[in-house]
């Protein structure tokens, strides 16, 4: 399946974001494993390797469904691996959810929110979504400012099997131009 995809890497002043390949897992695994950075993950639980290694047929299926999905966010000096973001479809949710998973190594220096400027780009004017979402945990401070920081609105709480949740939204600026075409 990998090989049948043809999925661009996304570039931005310091990340590549690309379709997971199966040499990704260790690394991966090493991120997802960590119970500190799982913590804010939706779940609050980590993954094994072998749950990442299992999940990457679903990731290849989906950027094959959708033209969009996970992707391995990777230093463009280095090529090293400092998490996973991507956009998706999770059927916990009605819309398409903008996320991120980090390596606490490299937190705080602005990946998140990198990252998630380049894939609402990549959302509204290459894939031609209408909207995005981005839901965190309550407690998930530094989550819930890049959201807003990113521009995405709403802030509406709700509860999904007893952890507590804020959901934020951001629209395509879609406007009219003349002669009734849609433009950015």
């Amino acid at each position: 399946m990998l090989n049948s995809l043809a999925v661009r890497p996304i570039e931005t002043d310091r990340l590549i974001l690309r379709v997971p390949l199966p040499s990704d897992v260790d690394a991966l695994g090493a991120i997802f494993g960590d119970p500190v950075v799982m913590r804010s993950y939706l779940s609050g639980k980590p993954f094994s390797t072998g749950e990442i290694r299992r999940m990457l047929p679903a990731i290849y299926d989906h950027h094959a469904t959708y033209g969009f999905g996970a992707l391995t966010m990777c230093l463009k000096a280095s090529e090293t691996i400092v998490g996973l973001t991507g956009l998706s479809h999770m059927s916990l949710f009605k819309r398409v959810q903008l996320g991120w998973v980090l390596d606490k190594a490299y937190w705080g220096r602005g990946f998140a929110f990198e990252s998630g400027t380049a894939l609402l780009a990549h959302a509204f004017e290459s894939v031609g979504l209408d909207c995005v979402e981005a839901t965190t945990r309550t407690d998930n401070a530094t989550a819930i400012a890049t959201i807003e920081k990113l521009g995405m609105e709403g802030g509406a709480r709700f509860c999904q099997d007893g952890i507590e949740l804020v959901s934020y939204r951001s629209y395509c600026a879609l406007t009219l131009a003349p002669g009734g075409r849609v433009s950015n």
